[in-house]
């Protein structure tokens, strides 16, 4: 048997998460039971429909084993728990979310903006145990799993339920560090990020670019910043994965000078 590539699906510990080519469609049974055999912990393989809503869910299709939704996901040392129909989530954020747990200093506020379930917030507040870790989500079920997984993993996060607009004016310059992991539409939200943030926050920003662009997407933030009368310092980028043939997703590092 052809194996299907290894970047065409996602292992949530217990759940396998397949994107068909349509190639693929008619041989989707022997490969996700190819996927089982390997995988001794897997209970479920599904397929990825597409992305809906503005909580950027998807709706799924049963190829091999069991019908459950709930997840059970280790990552860097944690412990998530969410169903995987209300939330959204990548483990191919993985490395992104240790190289910056790793930069946080024991001590440091920290702003966690599109929190999801908690995978950065959670993290960051393992390691950042004399620090005030926030996390504001707008879905509910993110919420209630983020809640879970604090719980969890026996960590301080204080979980903010509702639109960071209108969210954010109560964290006005409490940021020593921001993370933004809203790609899509982060450029909406500089605004918000840049009135949180304390004078030498350090902010991680993602975002979607063309390939080879990544110099538009920091016109857009210097932009932003000098109709915010602040400055930002460039200090590190990279990209993060492609997203399309035409489109990466980046991260750009910068410090807010105010």
């Amino acid at each position: 048997m052809k194996m299907i590539k290894l970047h065409s699906f996602e292992a949530f510990g217990n759940i396998a998460l397949l994107k068909l080519k349509p190639e693929e469609k008619s041989r989707a049974k022997e490969i996700a039971n190819e996927i089982m055999k390997v995988n001794k912990r897997i209970e479920a393989v599904f397929e990825k429909l597409k992305v809906r809503g503005r909580y950027r869910t998807r709706n799924f299709r049963l190829i091999a084993g069991k019908r459950k939704y709930l997840a059970n996901y280790k990552e860097n040392g944690c412990f998530f728990v969410f169903d995987i129909r209300k939330v959204y989530f990548s483990s191919r954020l993985s490395y992104e979310r240790k190289r910056i747990a790793e930069q946080v200093k024991d001590g440091e506020n920290v702003l966690v903006l599109f929190a999801g379930v908690g995978p950065y917030a959670i993290q960051i507040a393992k390691k950042n145990k004399k620090g005030k870790v926030v996390a504001i989500e707008l879905n509910k079920w993110a919420c209630y799993y983020m809640q879970k997984n604090i719980e969890l993993n026996k960590v301080n996060v204080e979980v903010v339920q509702g639109d960071v607009k209108k969210k954010i004016f109560a964290y006005r310059d409490f940021a020593d560090r921001i993370v933004a992991p809203l790609p899509k539409s982060s450029y909406k939200f500089l605004k918000e990020i840049l009135l949180a943030a304390k004078n030498n926050c350090i902010v991680h920003y993602y975002s979607f670019s063309k390939k080879g662009k990544i110099e538009e997407i920091k016109k857009v933030i210097e932009e932003e910043a000098k109709k915010n009368k602040v400055k930002v310092d460039f200090i590190f980028e990279r990209v993060v994965r492609g997203y399309s043939p035409k489109e990466d997703i980046v991260v750009i590092d910068f410090v807010v000078r105010k």
